[in-house]
């Protein structure tokens, strides 16, 4: 793991970075939209991404003046970064931000991922099983889907059996090197685009109206944190310049996969929002299954995506998360590789 093989192209960063950026919340962005408005949201998104490529930038700048790495000659994560300019204790400081940063977005990847595979395994075999933990203990089955985004409503749940499901899927793929992961990240981004286009299509069809989504809504508190939790691709960026090959422009590639992530949010949010009303626990592709005005061959589409959905987008970023910790670890000598 602690190898690095610099042949990254151009295309492969930006589908790592897209991927990095373009996480398990995209779903919920058109509620955003719905129940902040299209205005705060679409200003955030702008500032932020700016803010984000900037933030980037800087930190590549500072990765060539670690000694010996004028030219990325080096493989100098964040955390050893840290340890050269800022000292032991900031370095122990920056592993736990940092671990705690790419765990959230784990956890959350993880959890999002589990439930879409349980609610597949209700579609597919009838059924899906868990351990419960609290209101109900215990072995629990259910056969049906909720209202909630689980099958299993309210339920705390220890393990399911689509969260077991997603550990068969996930591990082999942490056992790759961080390049070998490039071409999986292609095909998620190019996925995530081709259904983004999809639900566009969609909302045309259904009909988009400001009385879904006004200028400035009643709920403005979640906005802001909401469009920071989507942006840690500054995480992903030392991995990425250890291993892009030297013919790789990094400016460019840094604001063509923040402008591409943005453009991916902006649009979904403001036709998903536009077209299909959401309740507070639901996200996007639950709307489009629930709404009326879709077509039966829509929902047919819509449910292929519910399927594949968790597969291709979701599953693939979470291995990445986890490599670049290991990375860190080894680079840090805090592991062996």
């Amino acid at each position: 793991m602690g190898d690095y093989k610099k042949n990254a192209g151009f295309t492969g960063g930006i589908s790592l970075l897209v991927s990095s950026v373009t996480g398990p919340g995209i779903l919920t962005i058109p509620l955003l939209f719905q129940q902040a408005g299209w205005l705060l949201p679409v200003v955030c998104f702008a500032a932020i991404s700016f803010l984000a490529a900037l933030g980037c930038l800087f930190l590549i700048e500072s990765m060539t003046y670690f000694p010996g790495n004028e030219k990325f000659q080096r493989n100098v994560e964040l955390t050893v970064l840290v340890h050269q300019f800022y000292g032991r204790k900031w370095y122990y400081m920056m592993h736990i931000v940092l671990y705690g940063s790419l765990q959230s977005f784990n956890i959350a990847s993880i959890i999002s991922a589990a439930q879409t595979f349980d609610a597949f395994l209700i579609t597919l075999v009838g059924g899906t099983c868990g351990f419960g933990i609290t209101p109900i203990s215990g072995f629990i089955c259910v056969s049906e889907q909720s209202n909630s985004n689980s099958p299993f409503g309210d339920n705390y749940m220890l393990a399911t059996a689509g969260f077991i499901l997603l550990l068969v899927l996930v591990i082999p793929l942490i056992s790759l090197n961080l390049n070998d992961n490039l071409i999986v990240q292609l095909f998620s981004v190019a996925y995530l685009a081709f259904i983004i286009f999809i639900w566009c299509i969609m909302a045309l069809a259904v009909g988009v109206s400001s009385k879904n989504m006004p200028t400035v809504g009643t709920d403005l508190t979640p906005v802001l944190g909401t469009v920071m939790f989507n942006y840690t691709l500054a995480n992903t960026v030392p991995s990425w310049v250890n291993t892009k090959h030297k013919s790789v422009p990094i400016a460019r590639t840094i604001w063509y996969s923040v402008f591409i992530s943005t453009a991916m949010y902006l649009i979904l949010g403001l036709f998903g929002g536009a077209a299909f009303p959401m309740p507070s626990d639901s996200n996007l592709i639950q709307a489009v299954s629930s709404n009326d005005s879709v077509s039966k061959g829509g929902k047919l589409v819509n449910s292929l995506i519910n399927v594949t959905y968790p597969v291709l987008v979701l599953l693939t970023s979470i291995p990445v998360s986890i490599i670049i910790v290991k990375l860190n670890l080894v680079s840090s000598r805090l592991c062996t590789g």
